[in-house]
């Protein structure tokens, strides 16, 4: 169900309808089909293409992306239970969103992901120096991995509770939401999926390897 504007001429978003016409709208497969091969309505165009197929593609391709990256995580440190959160990734760059956010609100919108990928490299750096000793452990990751965990999630608290009035982007950027996601967000998104999706299958023999475990000796042919 979309809020649209019945009877009206504008964008779908912003138009006003003297008789307020605000509600829910549906659509059946046949008049969905029709909208797809270019014979719908004006405003089942503006609400398949402009509303909702920019969202659900976004979705599909941040997904995806989400579940590479984490079974490329799981291969790295060897431990089939090991994700984001807990070694201090999500943390890491959330911190580093919120600190863009809430310290340089006048900071450009591309800002944003270029910092919480810095602090999410910091905190997984500083892992992963923590729990080298000689090797790293799967165990041993997890368990450093928590302790930057919690320290950066501290760090966002403190950050949107100072916040005032920026504490509502603040918490839906860390939450995560595809809502009125538009086609810019996924052209800045799909050049990178086409990238690195298939880079992460070239390297995928590595990973198997690497799951093999360091004292193992390995012959690669």
């Amino acid at each position: 169900m979309v809020l649209v504007c019945e009877k009206c001429g504008g964008s779908v978003t912003d138009c006003r309808s003297p008789f307020g016409g605000l509600g829910g709208i549906s659509f059946n497969v046949q008049q969905l089909l029709n909208t797809v091969v270019g014979q719908g309505t004006t405003l089942s165009e503006r609400v398949l293409f402009h509303l909702r197929l920019p969202r659900l593609l976004v979705a599909l391709f941040a997904g995806a992306s989400l579940a590479a990256s984490g079974l490329l995580l799981q291969g790295v440190v060897r431990n089939p239970l090991a994700g984001p959160e807990i070694i201090g990734i999500t943390s890491g760059a959330g911190l580093g969103a919120v600190f863009v956010l809430v310290i340089l609100p006048n900071a450009p919108v591309e800002a944003v992901p270029i910092a919480a990928f810095i602090g999410a490299f910091v905190a997984f750096g500083c892992v992963y120096l923590a729990a080298w000793q000689g090797g790293v452990s799967p165990a041993r990751l997890a368990l450093v991995g928590i302790a930057v965990s919690a320290f950066c999630a501290a760090g966002t608290n403190l950050l949107v509770a100072i916040a005032k009035l920026r504490v509502a982007q603040a918490l839906v950027w860390l939450v995560g939401s595809t809502y009125a996601r538009t086609w810019d967000q996924l052209w800045r998104l799909l050049p990178w999926f086409l990238i690195l999706l298939p880079l992460a299958w070239l390297i995928s023999r590595w990973l198997d390897l690497m799951a093999l475990g360091e004292d193992l000796p390995l012959l690669k042919t």
